[in-house]
């Protein structure tokens, strides 16, 4: 059996995804979050791929990108759809996911003379443009999931956006009822209900 670390700061930020599919799946593996005073000190020692967290250990080898990871852990236990076809289904939601992602970092980090400008395009443009898309491939399928009938890393990763955006745009999501529907289903799942009621509570 292998052996996984995943290594990254004490926060949800980019290792989130992985541990919600590690908690999905029921697999063990140590969770170490690091201070930024480490980082340098893991940097000089070569191991990680591109210089930034998070990685992944698998008995030894770094693994590093968080999408890569999660995708990585999702085919290992059966959350990556059946055939290559719904594979490919699960990657086009993530990716879907990441520029969601993208559109609303640039809010959060425009400068402050930008910012108002930023949230204001962000949720009357791309927000419901993003969200609009997601929901509409959802309900295309008629079983309730993204992808097949079942649980995939594609509904874990919609949740996970949803979650992180709630606090600060949860009025601009609240219209998007079957993707709510879709995340009450990830939350009931039992190894992510599990997660959710022990994870730390972070600042990010």
């Amino acid at each position: 059996m292998s052996s996984y670390k995943l290594v990254y700061f004490n926060g949800k930020g980019r290792a989130e995804l992985a541990r919600l599919v590690f908690a999905a799946a029921g697999v063990q593996y140590e969770d170490q979050r690091i201070t930024r005073e480490e980082l340098p000190e893991i940097k000089a020692s070569g191991n990680l791929p591109f210089g930034q967290l998070p990685v992944l250990v698998v008995d030894g080898v770094y693994i590093a990108q968080s999408i890569a990871i999660a995708r990585y852990i999702a085919k290992r236990n059966g959350l990556a759809g059946d055939n290559d076809l719904e594979a490919a289904l699960c990657d086009m939601i993530v990716d879907g996911v990441n520029d969601l992602l993208a559109d609303a970092l640039k809010v959060m980090f425009a400068p402050a003379d930008q910012k108002e400008a930023a949230a204001a395009k962000f949720t009357t443009e791309q927000l419901p443009k993003h969200l609009g898309n997601l929901q509409n491939i959802l309900n295309k399928n008629a079983t309730g999931y993204f992808v097949g009938s079942k649980l995939s890393w594609a509904d874990i990763a919609v949740y996970n956006i949803i979650d992180y955006l709630n606090a600060q745009f949860g009025e601009h999501i609240k219209p998007f009822a079957a993707l709510h529907a879709l995340c009450d289903k990830v939350v009931a799942q039992e190894g992510i209900a599990k997660w959710i009621a022990v994870r730390p509570v972070t600042p990010f």
